[in-house]
């Protein structure tokens, strides 16, 4: 999964959460360490990825649908809020809907309609294996 994402969708690293809902609290997400990380390929979790942030300008996020990143508009909004290095949020849903979405994060920020984007989820896409 984490290859096909740096391939198709460029990025230069790669964070997973893999023991967490997509309705948890963006911050709280992978305080706990479980030894699952180290069976995928990613560059580390949530709180990795919340220090890579810290630490870096400019910041594009690219996610695998809305739910890969959180389900609850009101979290993303915090999320935002304390993460102002987050130019862009681009959602990666071509291989189910032939979609991608590309949102300023001043916009996401601004805008709870498009906030609320994030508010969908209805179950899981069958992903290849």
């Amino acid at each position: 999964m984490s290859n096909k994402l740096r391939k198709r969708s460029l990025v230069q690293k790669v964070f997973a959460s893999v023991s967490a809902n997509a309705s948890d609290s963006l911050f709280t997400r992978d305080l706990v360490k479980n030894g699952l990380l180290e069976k995928v390929e990613a560059d580390g979790d949530m709180q990795d990825m919340l220090e890579y942030i810290s630490c870096t300008e400019k910041i594009v996020l690219v996610t695998l649908d809305y739910a890969g990143l959180t389900t609850k508009p009101n979290d993303l909004l915090l999320f935002l809020q304390n993460n102002s290095n987050i130019s862009k949020i681009v959602v990666d849903n071509f291989p189910h809907t032939n979609a991608i979405n590309d949102y300023s994060a001043l916009d996401l920020r601004d805008n709870s309609d498009l906030r609320n984007h994030f508010d969908c989820r209805r179950g899981t896409y069958q992903r290849s294996i």
